[in-house]
Order: C-alpha cells, then structure tokens, then sequence
C-alpha cells in the first residue's frame, strides 16, 4: 500500500471519528416542571404525554415531589396532557420547546366532579399552569 492510498483511508477514518459527535447533536430541548393536586400537592405518577399535532413524541412519569422530565424533542410548539387517576386530564397547549433548552411547565390538576365534567386546557404562560374548562 503506497504512501498516498494510507494518507487516503487515514482522512477518511479520521472524517467518520470527528463526524459522530457532530451528528450526535442534534438541536433538542427538554420539558420539566412539577404536577400537584389542587391543595399543591405533588402527584406521584401521573403521565405526562408531549404531543406534536395527534402523535406522542414524548413523555415522562411524576417523580414522588411530582417532578417529571421529559425525554429530548426537537425545538418546536407542543401540548402536553397531563393524566393522572381521579383527575381531569389537563392539557397545556402551544409550549415552546426550543434547542438546546429546558422548558418549564408546571400543572395543577383538579378532581373529576363528574364524568361529564370536560377535560381541562390552558395556553401556556411562561409559568406555572392553573386550570380552566375547555371553550
């Protein structure tokens, strides 16, 4: 094998190595926050679901202090819905989520007070998210 052709496969090894953590990072961000019950308590395993349009594209389950973290998605405007037993399932709609940055989003979740009671949404704020019925 000549000079040049070990050059060759040299370069090219050395592309492939310092080209994976470029394309390993990818511009994503992240969603936080903590859910609490409507005294401000945190809630134990609620699911978190991030939705783009009607696909799933993230989720998480509360922590103990109703802490949840969600797994990396690409910057964009999500709504997350929020799950948890005899509560009414609470959406948040039009969270930014931007590159290389967490979002906070925090959710407070009310009882049922009947099965026809609907669903709760809010646009989100910037900050912590309180309830009120859907229009």
């Amino acid at each position: 094998m000549s000079n040049a052709e070990l050059m060759k496969r040299l370069m090219i090894v050395l592309c492939l190595v310092f080209s994976v953590p470029v394309m390993a990072q990818e511009p994503k961000g992240t969603l936080n926050g903590k859910v609490t019950d409507e005294k401000g308590r945190p809630v134990h395993e609620a699911d978190v679901f991030v939705y783009n349009g009607d696909e799933i594209i993230g989720s998480a389950i509360t922590e103990r202090d109703g802490s949840y973290l969600t797994n990396r998605m690409y910057a964009g405007t999500y709504k997350i819905q929020v799950i948890y037993g005899d509560y009414r399932h609470t959406w948040v709609n039009n969270v930014p989520i931007k590159a290389w940055q967490n979002t906070k989003v925090n959710v407070q979740l009310e009882m049922k007070e009947s099965d026809s009671m609907p669903d709760a949404s809010r646009d989100y704020s910037g900050g912590s998210v309180l309830q009120s019925t859907k229009k």
